[in-house]
């Protein structure tokens, strides 16, 4: 049974460990690159000697030891989720009183089974959790975006502030710069939300912080404590300790993530909040062709029945700003090839939304696998937006490790951004010599990451 556990859970790409008493099995998992080490349940210091992670499986053969050592744990940590195996029923009944979440009867034992309980327990367990952090804010409630928020990043925000309203916790939802992808200025217009700028915003009047969609210290202006950080990015640096942290780098979207939660607390969903959530997962996979995940599918086909489908047609037909167009025709104009890597520095630019939309189009072009459109906005930074349809290329970690000495990024695989602060260009006052110092900076560093300085 243990065996067959430690393949599904391999399979679904889970981080454990085993611990087995009998020295040559342990010997041979560990031969089967399974991380296994020799314990025994029945010792009483073993749980000293663990760290304990959040789920658990007790599944030796030792019914008695399991039971005995399924107590152990509950008493000393609570919150962990325990799978127990048990002989017949009434080993079963002893178990659960014993603080057994779940008993698994030999007879019955089928692992795909067993994992998707697993994965039932712990999204219901999270769930619950965020619940109870939400219950404890006192006053009020900042919900926290990136500076530039999309619709995944919006929807998610609106969610977690409806989940909130429904234990009677008042939020506003928080961003840092500006709107000004059209689709995304739809977006807001259309549902109505209510956004603050985080400049014109006493961040001392609330007494909680959640940030969504984003971490402390990426592309966000909120230099605050967080209680709670839900997102889907991949992260290498610590995450500060908060109340509940969820980062699901499997899913495609935060709204994936928050249209979990909605379901597992079992409330209603209005059209407008699940019109949000299916638009911010469809926008962050690219109709379902860029990052999905099983969890955004099933997100979506949840959402489906509960949208405003009038409301959805109205965003997606939001026309293109004279803006946008501009700074479109400035990336065909200035973009340089090396091998199948395409730069463009666009210049002064007043939105940086306009970066993304430019390098989603560039990466289109014939013998383009990467696309890096780069511009600046005065008094405030070089902003730069990259997309790649190359699988051995993570953008993410290529802007980190290009940028990570003087600015900030982060993204996925195929799609990443990045900010400079000006202030390492500070001595530079004529705007010619600016754009070109950016163009140095930003394409040295890029190509040297990527290995392609030398291709033409």
């Amino acid at each position: 049974m243990g065996h067959a556990i430690c393949e599904e859970l391999e399979a679904h790409g889970e981080n454990f460990i085993v611990i087995d008493k009998n020295e040559s099995r342990t010997e041979t998992l560990r031969d089967e690159k399974f991380d296994a080490s020799v314990g025994d349940i029945s010792h009483k210091d073993l749980i000293e000697k663990i760290s304990m992670p959040p789920t658990i499986f007790v599944v030796s053969s030792d019914i008695l030891a399991n039971i005995s050592f399924t107590e152990r744990v509950r008493k000393q940590y609570p919150n962990v989720t325990i799978f127990a195996r048990a002989a017949d029923e009434s080993t079963k009944e002893e178990l659960v009183k014993k603080g057994a979440n779940h008993v698994i009867l030999s007879q019955e034992i089928v692992s795909n089974v067993v994992y998707d309980k697993i994965k039932k327990l712990e999204d219901s367990a999270d769930a619950q959790k965020l619940l109870r952090v939400l219950k404890e804010t006192e006053e009020k409630l900042a919900i926290i975006v990136h500076d530039n928020p999309d619709p995944d990043a919006l929807a998610s925000a609106l969610a977690l502030k409806y989940i909130g309203n429904g234990v009677n916790v008042e939020s506003d939802i928080l961003y840092g710069r500006g709107i000004g992808h059209q689709e995304n200025r739809s977006f807001v217009n259309l549902l109505d939300i209510e956004l603050k700028k985080i400049e014109d915003t006493d961040l001392n009047r609330y007494n909680k912080y959640a940030f969504i969609d984003t971490v402390p210290d990426a592309n966000n202006s909120a230099s605050v404590t967080p209680n709670i950080i839900i997102d889907h990015h991949e992260v290498t640096e610590s995450i500060p300790d908060a109340d509940f942290v969820l980062i699901d780098a499997n899913c495609g979207s935060t709204a994936a993530i928050m249209t979990k939660f909605i379901r597992e607390l079992n409330v209603d969903i209005p059209k407008e909040i699940a019109s949000a959530l299916l638009y911010g997962i469809r926008s962050d996979t690219q109709d379902f062709t860029r990052n999905t995940s099983p969890a955004d599918l099933t997100a979506a086909a949840y959402l489906y029945p509960h949208v405003n489908y009038e409301l959805l047609k109205q965003i997606t037909s939001s026309v293109i700003s004279v803006g946008t167009l501009n700074v479109l025709g400035d990336a065909i104009k200035n973009r340089k090839m090396r091998g199948s890597y395409l730069l463009s520095n666009v210049g002064f630019i007043r939105d940086s939304d306009t970066l993304s939309q430019a390098a989603d189009y560039l990466l289109r072009l014939e013998g383009v696998t990467t696309a890096v459109v780069y511009g600046i906005i005065e008094d405030s930074g070089i902003y730069i937006s990259a997309r790649t349809k190359d699988i051995r290329v993570s953008m993410g970690e290529v802007l980190k490790e290009a940028f990570k000495d003087v600015g900030s990024a982060g993204g996925h695989n195929g799609m990443a951004a990045a900010q400079i602060p000006l202030g390492i260009f500070d001595s530079v006052k004529d705007k010619d010599s600016l754009i070109y110092l950016c163009e140095e900076a930003v394409t040295k560093r890029f190509l040297a990451v990527v290995g392609a300085e030398d291709e033409k």
